[in-house]
């Protein structure tokens, strides 16, 4: 049986990690912040792996940026965790570079419009399993006779309403890649909770993991979803609410409900 996981998100902008808010960003700190002032160390002792996406304006050029590089080799030199990177990633030298700076995966989010082919060119290159997409996703109300909400993904950092939900999930079904990230706009930072409801879009038959993020505040918020059959892992970027022993009570109360968690 595969194992579920507790994955932290790190959002980097410019020259410094920020914390987000449906999806407006705060400037938070570099590298030597994250460890001196949020002891990011115990943080990643208690998570599965690790997420870093690249917000920086024109983050699309070829090479990355030197700060978001840098700062993705301090980091890790602290830490032991498997690291996915994205954010902007436009084409293979990109692609190249962050598994060059020692990701295991990386995520494709905006270039499922701008640039598909690059999904299976990766794939083909270092393998479907380091490939995941990402969709950021907004719950819309509709002015119709039964009044109802519907789901719509976003690409560009939230800022421009792609297709629906139900077609984006059905355009990237013929694309190989390894599992799926589905992050709530409406609830990005909020700690109000993960939006459960998007669920039932999908059947029970899914090919692929699917990672859910956005909206966690608490421990609770992991322990009411993370058992479901549906969700792989659920990725929190939230910083504040799981400083101390947040991550590893989480655990502990995660493996003593029965749910399949590596055991730290």
């Amino acid at each position: 049986m595969v194992k579920k996981r507790v994955i932290f998100k790190l959002i980097f902008k410019d020259d410094a990690f920020h914390l987000s808010r449906n999806f407006s960003l705060q400037r938070a700190g570099d590298t030597n912040w994250l460890f001196d002032k949020m002891n990011f160390k115990k943080i990643s002792d208690h998570i599965d792996e690790l997420i870093i996406l690249n917000a920086s304006k024109n983050n699309s050029i070829n090479p990355l940026p030197n700060f978001f590089k840098k700062s993705i080799e301090e980091l890790m030199r602290k830490t032991f965790i498997p690291l996915t990177i994205g954010g902007g990633l436009t084409n293979l030298g990109q692609i190249d570079e962050c598994f060059e700076l020692g990701a295991d995966k990386i995520i494709l989010t905006s270039a499922v419009k701008t640039c598909p082919e690059l999904i299976d060119k990766c794939s083909s290159k270092y393998g479907a399993q380091a490939v995941s997409v990402g969709i950021d996703f907004k719950k819309i109300d509709l002015i119709n006779k039964n009044k109802k909400s519907c789901y719509f993904s976003y690409i560009n950092n939230g800022k421009d309403k792609f297709m629906s939900l139900n077609e984006h999930i059905k355009f990237i079904r013929k694309f190989k890649f390894g599992e799926l990230m589905m992050t709530s706009i409406d609830m990005d930072g909020t700690g109000f909770g993960f939006d459960k409801d998007v669920l039932k879009i999908f059947d029970n038959k899914i090919r692929f993991p699917i990672l859910l993020s956005g909206g966690a505040g608490k421990p609770l918020h992991f322990e009411e979803l993370i058992g479901n059959k549906k969700i792989s892992a659920l990725v929190t970027g939230n910083l504040y609410n799981f400083l101390g022993s947040g991550l590893q009570t989480l655990r502990k109360k995660i493996v003593d409900k029965g749910v399949n968690l590596r055991v730290i």
